[in-house]
């Protein structure tokens, strides 16, 4: 008597078991990012566009499928935003 599945059974049961362990696998790798990009300073940063210094958005991310929540300031300029709306309202017009 075999305990464990052979052949052809084994290499679909393989491959379907390895789906969720990736998933957690990029969940972990996720909440480490978010809780890395929280957790970093607000050091006084310049634009490299155009040289300004960088304002921040308070911004709430979270992980679907957990309670998880990271506030994160997200970097902004003013020239990106100013480039950002040229750009939406030529879109508009053509």
């Amino acid at each position: 008597m075999n305990l464990y599945p052979t052949g052809r059974a084994t290499e679909n049961a393989s491959q379907h078991s390895t789906q969720p362990q990736k998933r957690s696998e990029l969940k972990q790798q996720i909440k480490k990012l978010l809780e890395s990009v929280a957790a970093q300073s607000n050091e006084r940063r310049l634009c490299p566009q155009c040289g300004t210094e960088i304002k921040y958005i308070d911004t709430t991310f979270s992980l679907l499928g957990t309670s998880s929540t990271w506030n994160i300031k997200v970097p902004v300029c003013d020239c990106t935003v100013e480039k950002s709306a040229k750009n939406s309202n030529a879109d508009r017009t053509n």
